[in-house]
């Protein structure tokens, strides 16, 4: 595939470049003991009578996880061409779910399992938040765009105005001065803790990269007494803060250097300090976004139970995870990992992998530098597309089009403008142009016809029909008289094409729909990176080509679909269906292109 452009996107990603496979990580850098958050999951995805009574915080991490693994299966079945087998499938009510159609056969069931865990999610966010709190309101957000997933657009609709009703009221709503004192208080200490840890961890990749991946135990003490936070500097096991001579290692007698994983290790087992800090930044990290991470970390190629994973390995599972790129394209989370990738390519074999507290640690410092204003805008914007296309489905353009038009102001005023639910607004916005085209090609089409008839009606229409008529007869047989049916549905025919030709070259509804399509694959392309997988941008192309063959513009037509089927070949047998859909358009464009000459 020939790319002209060569800047890189947000991710310090290429269209040219390919990634190396990735490396298994050797023992030097794998730690003999998985984060507290991994540990933890794992026990209560085994333990049903441990599950049962775990806080709210902890199931809704395991049905948060659940939900990411069936929405990208789903996902993937729908790339290679596979309808989505649910095995969990309930419906809302029994008895829809015990219909049977006129054969006897069950009928499909209303709501899916991934519709049905983001329903269990939305209590459990309840209990854990609070029922006005951004991540209650955002797994309410979800509901909507689950129930419009499954087609069920009058549920969404009601969800989605409702969630953004509870989001006016919660951007309009002034906490106590009390309140909110405390609030950024708890922020500020939040994004001051995360600092702390991932000044430890750069010392540790430092000292690591130094020396082969060892790391002299004086300098993971100095690391923890220089990290500004009370708990991490405190050494409860007899480490003086400054001494001149750092002691031994504790568990291990007679060791004055660590290997990178043992360090990590040592702080998740034996550092209280350190697991209180981690503990708290789990708790203050943003639920949902804390989850989307999770998820791409588990794909990662990482030593078993060792719970890190290569930067540029984490690079490339976020961005083929669409709720984990639609959360961090364009943050400082995004550009935090394009410099562990930057220090990873510099200190080549001798690089330390990732941590996963180190994650988390990262993505407090970018929440709290976010705000909570620039999220609800954005949920409320995701509740407008959703209502907009609820309205696009009852027919009801003009007022979608006005909601998606909210939506856009929303997320320009959040500062997301090339981000996920921007594109998904645009998208939304050229598939109401569509639309509108559509309605005024059927309203275009019948004027058409009257205009033809009273053509006809007129002496000119006369004359060219007996014309018509005549020529038909010279050239078939017979009399005049048998053709004139044919050669008025001809005059007709031909009448009515030119008039929809000279429509053609000003129709404002594709030039609106492309522009918009231009922008949510420039979207996507932030989002999802200059890549060869990124399906969404190649989707968007070939609608693209789409509207050029509507507009009469074959040729463009054609080499815009045969470079989104290009671009989705490279990714594979994965997208097969996705493609061979893109392939089957290019084909016709190409026929009638030949049929042309």
């Amino acid at each position: 595939m020939t790319v002209t452009s060569d800047a890189a996107d947000a991710w310090g990603l290429q269209w040219e470049v390919t990634e190396a496979p990735a490396a298994k990580i050797c023992a030097v850098w794998a730690p003999d003991s998985p984060a507290a958050r991994h540990e933890l999951l794992d026990s209560l995805e085994k333990d049903t009578a441990a599950r049962h009574v775990a806080p709210p915080v902890a199931r809704l991490a395991l049905v948060l996880a659940n939900c990411h693994t069936l929405d990208a299966q789903r996902r993937a079945d729908a790339l290679r061409g596979e309808a989505w087998r649910s095995s969990d499938a309930i419906a809302i009510a029994p008895r829809c779910g015990a219909a049977r159609n006129s054969a006897g056969a069950r009928t499909a069931p209303l709501v899916d399992a991934p519709a049905q865990l983001r329903m269990r999610a939305l209590p459990l966010c309840r209990l854990a938040f609070g029922t006005h709190a951004p991540e209650t309101l955002e797994a309410a957000v979800n509901v909507a765009a689950a129930y419009a997933n499954v087609g069920l657009w009058p549920q969404a609709a009601a969800r989605a105005e409702s969630t953004a009703a509870a989001l006016n009221a919660a951007t309009s709503a002034s906490p106590s001065a009390r309140a909110a004192a405390s609030a950024d208080a708890d922020a500020a200490a939040s994004a001051a803790t995360a600092s702390a840890i991932l000044r430890i961890f750069d010392a540790l990749a430092a000292a690591a990269a130094a020396r082969g991946g060892g790391v002299p135990w004086r300098r993971l003490v100095s690391a923890l007494a220089a990290s500004g936070d009370a708990r991490l500097a405190a050494q409860p096991w007899g480490v003086l803060e400054g001494g001149h001579r750092a002691p031994r290692r504790p568990d291990i007698e007679g060791s004055s250097e660590l290997q990178w994983g043992e360090a990590v290790s040592f702080l998740r087992r034996v550092h209280a300090g350190f697991a209180a800090a981690a503990r708290q930044l789990e708790r203050t990290a943003p639920a949902h976004a804390l989850a989307a991470l999770a998820s791409a970390f588990a794909v990662t190629a990482t030593a078993s139970r060792a719970s890190v994973a290569r930067a540029v390995d984490l690079r490339e599972a976020i961005v083929a995870s669409r709720p984990a790129a639609a959360a961090f394209a364009g943050s400082a989370f995004a550009g935090w990992l394009r410099g562990r990738i930057a220090d990873a390519d510099r200190r080549g074999t001798a690089a330390a992998p990732i941590a996963w507290e180190e994650c988390v640690a990262a993505l407090v410092v970018d929440h709290a530098g976010r705000g909570t204003g620039a999220r609800l805008a954005e949920l409320t914007a995701r509740c407008r597309i959703i209502s907009g296309r609820a309205k696009l489905a009852r027919g009801e353009s003009t007022a979608a089009a006005s909601d998606l038009r909210d939506a856009l102001e929303l997320i320009d005023a959040a500062g997301r403008r090339n981000g996920a639910v921007a594109a998904d607004a645009h998208a939304a916005l050229a598939d109401v142009a569509v639309a509108a085209r559509a309605a005024a090609a059927r309203a275009a089409a019948s004027r058409h016809r009257k205009e033809a008839e009273h053509w006809l009606a007129s002496d000119v229409g006369v004359r060219a029909l007996v014309r018509e008529a005549e020529q038909r007869a010279a050239a078939g047989g017979g009399l005049p008289a048998f053709h004139k049916a044919a050669a008025r549905s001809a005059l007709m025919a031909a009448r009515a094409s030119r008039a929809a030709a000279a429509d053609a070259g000003r129709d404002p509804g594709l030039i609106a729909a492309d522009t918009h399509l231009a922008r949510a694959e420039a979207a996507l392309v932030a989002v999802y990176g200059r890549r060869a997988g990124n399906v969404d941008a190649a989707l968007a192309a070939a609608a693209r080509g789409a509207l050029s063959f509507a507009a009469g513009d074959a040729a463009g037509a054609s080499v815009r679909l045969a470079a989104a089927a290009d671009r989705l070949a490279t990714a594979g047998a994965d997208v097969a269906g996705a493609r061979g859909k893109v392939l089957l358009r290019l084909e016709r464009v190409q026929k009638i292109m030949a049929s042309a000459h």
